[in-house]
């Protein structure tokens, strides 16, 4: 089970992220760590996640993987496309090419993101890899070397105090879902 993903709200908190950094560029590795904090704040807050993209146990840590592929450059080609005009990387720097829009991030998204970059934008990877790893989730669906694992719902659900609400956000996750594919978002 698996909430509505959209690669423009992605952008969006992305671009609004990267404008707390000068000439709004950052180690993709902490952009990444950034927003997985967020989307896990989210769920954690209000039953919700910020972006709905797919968390999964790494190496390295807990990732949101449409954003590790677009970042990688191994997306669909329309998301591809529209990410690649929006951001660029660069040996390990994530550059914003320009501002983005922000009309899909709510108030308390902002919020949340503010938040989070309050808490853990000055940290470098090395030390958000670290307290990464410490996440429940992740040393639950901890990977062999080199591979990667799904953080499934009811895990991330567990990890943050919440899993006695699993039902009724899975099925507004699934509503979410299917008003998104009838009406074309």
């Amino acid at each position: 089970m698996s909430f509505h993903f959209d690669i423009e709200k992605l952008a969006q908190c992305t671009g609004y992220l990267l404008a707390k950094y000068p000439d709004r560029t950052h180690n993709y590795f902490c952009v990444m760590k950034l927003l997985y904090l967020a989307e896990r704040m989210g769920l954690q807050e209000r039953g919700a996640p910020v972006v709905g993209d797919e968390p999964y146990a790494m190496d390295n840590g807990p990732v949101l993987s449409n954003l590790l592929d677009l970042i990688k450059g191994r997306a669909n080609e329309v998301n591809q496309s529209y990410w690649a005009s929006h951001f660029s990387t660069r040996n390990y720097e994530l550059a914003s090419l320009s501002p983005t829009e922000d009309d899909l991030i709510s108030v308390y998204e902002r919020s949340v993101i503010d938040r989070i970059f309050a808490a853990h934008g000055a940290k470098d990877w090395r030390d958000l890899r670290s307290e990464t790893h410490d996440l429940p989730e992740w040393r639950e669906c901890q990977p062999p070397d080199g591979s990667s694992n799904r953080i499934d719902l009811k895990t991330m659900l567990k990890a943050v105090g919440r899993e006695a609400d699993f039902e009724r956000i899975g099925q507004e996750a699934r509503e979410d879902a299917y008003f998104a594919q009838l009406f074309g978002g």
